[in-house]
């Protein structure tokens, strides 16, 4: 990573890596992307019980993963993302104990517009609750928009909360439009008067 000058590493969290939970959360991503809401769901409760047991010694390994980055690539900034799956490892409140357990100056937060209306989709915690709680470590945004289940929409096509999102997101955070190439060139236009 030194030797590329890569000041920042936007790192997915993940979900839980065991074969049956992986899954498990991979069906029920299709179902998501599928246009379903989980919300209340038995197979999402199940699996999300199944994630909790395991989750200290996943979390735990993955922190020493984060400690080896930081020993190997000193004033490497790494930044965060939790994934969309049901599965996902990383949730408001383990990612506030990753950040007790490591240098401020090192660790913040990639927030994806499209993969937290999905996670919210399913039951686990809202938007809101990762803005609320992070708004502050934000260090860059993947935005695209989501409805439906489907993502990589222009913004302003789907769920997300532009205002709330604007609100919380610091200026000089990062900023990436995420869209599907099926969308036509006049749509970027657009993308840009909904995210100024």
């Amino acid at each position: 990573l030194a030797r590329l000058h890569c000041p920042l590493l936007i790192l997915a969290a993940g979900s839980d890596q065991r074969p049956g939970s992986h899954a498990r959360g991979e069906r029920l991503l299709g179902r998501i992307r599928q246009g379903e809401i989980l919300k209340g769901d038995e197979a999402l409760e199940e699996l999300q019980i199944r994630v909790e047991i395991e989750a200290e010694r996943q979390m735990e390994e993955f922190a020493a993963l984060l400690f080896d980055l930081m020993r190997r690539a000193p004033g490497l900034r790494i930044a965060l993302a939790p994934g969309p799956s049901p599965a996902a490892l990383l949730t408001p409140e383990r990612f506030a104990l990753l950040l007790a357990e490591l240098p401020e100056d090192a660790l913040g937060y990639w927030h994806d517009s499209a993969d937290a209306e999905c996670r919210a989709a399913a039951g686990l915690a809202p938007p809101g609750a990762w803005l609320d709680r992070f708004g502050a470590r934000i260090w860059g945004v993947t935005l695209h928009d989501f409805a439906r289940g489907a993502d990589r929409l222009p913004p302003g096509a789907g769920t997300v909360d532009w205002r709330l999102l604007a609100d919380y997101l610091p200026r000089g955070a990062e900023r990436v439009l995420a869209l599907a190439p099926s969308h036509p060139e006049a749509v970027l236009g657009e993308a840009r008067a909904v995210m100024a």
